[in-house]
């Protein structure tokens, strides 16, 4: 096996649960170049059952997902999958994520815009 096939297979795994295609594309993108694995699904019930399936290192979660909330979908996986660090992802202000994230037992939030 080559060493770029294998540093693949090592490679820490990131789930990212977003509605938005473009939004997936563009992080996926992100990531794989920094060297992470990445998987997405754009509808919440995928979730737990490709943490299952692919048992990521990380989840990303956005805020406004359209059927439910992501502080409230990382909160019932909490209770009842899995547990895999989680965090929200959104444009959402740093008041509004922060909040959220520390009442939905995640590990923190992200914003999509924000700077390196």
């Amino acid at each position: 096996m080559s060493s770029l096939s294998r540093s693949a297979l090592d490679a820490p795994k990131v789930l990212i649960v977003d509605d938005n295609g473009l939004s997936n594309r563009i992080t996926s993108v992100i990531l794989n170049d920094a060297g992470y694995s990445v998987f997405c699904v754009r509808n919440p019930s995928d979730m737990r059952r490709t943490i299952q399936v692919q048992e990521p290192n990380l989840v990303l979660v956005e805020y406004n997902l359209p059927a439910l909330r992501g502080e409230h979908l990382i909160d019932i996986n909490r209770r009842t999958g899995k547990i895999v660090p989680m965090l929200l992802y959104s444009n959402a202000s740093d008041d509004v994520l922060a909040v959220a994230a520390h009442r939905s037992g995640a590990a923190g939030y992200l914003r999509k815009n924000a700077s390196p």
